[in-house]
């Protein structure tokens, strides 16, 4: 698995752990990763990746992330609750990124701690095909400040992603099997009171 445009272009991404530990992910095909961030780069709405701030939630090997740092995003940030998964994040930005300002956070993406500092303009969101948590996940980060008006968001499903209201779907693509959506976040959330 390598990445597959940028300044990175070609360098191999660690799939799995010294000793042969595979953490249980499924990492985005190079195919449909082309095919996103090809729609991210060229776009009516412009260049949304370069100098921006990067979520990648449900990380796994942290390839979106990764690929959006090679393409010019200004930072990221990786959530990923699986122990090895963080590892392998860790080990795929000192291979690829070392100098990129990145964040690993080990956390359940339904329990997103409240950000206080500015939100993120791209997000990432790719969970599990057989869970239901992308709008969950969505809707915590939201509520959370991580994501907010403007926020560009993109999940990969089994099906269209048609919640949470507050996203403007501009692109949808299906993949065999995978539905690929594309959005822009409208409205502001509000307050939350959790810590």
């Amino acid at each position: 698995m390598r990445i597959v445009g940028g300044s990175c272009r070609g360098m191999r991404l660690y799939t799995t752990l010294p000793g042969g530990h595979k953490p249980d992910i499924r990492p985005t095909s190079s195919r449909i990763r082309t095919a996103i961030f090809d729609s991210l780069t060229h776009s009516p709405h412009g260049d949304r990746i370069k100098g921006k701030a990067v979520l990648d939630l449900f990380a796994g090997t942290g390839a979106m992330g990764l690929e959006a740092l090679s393409r010019g995003a200004a930072r990221a940030v990786f959530i990923e609750r699986d122990r090895k998964a963080a590892e392998l994040v860790r080990r795929n930005i000192a291979q690829l990124r070392p100098d990129a300002p990145t964040r690993i956070l080990r956390c359940d993406s339904r329990s997103l701690p409240r950000r206080l500092a500015d939100h993120h303009d791209l997000v990432f969101v790719d969970p599990p095909y057989a869970s239901d948590l992308a709008p969950i996940a969505l809707q915590r980060a939201h509520r959370t400040g991580w994501i907010g008006p403007g926020s560009w968001v993109v999940v990969e499903s089994r099906n269209e992603t048609g919640n949470p209201a507050w996203v403007e779907w501009v692109t949808v693509r299906s993949f065999g099997s995978t539905v690929i959506s594309i959005g822009r976040v409208t409205e502001q959330a509000e307050p939350s009171h959790e810590h």
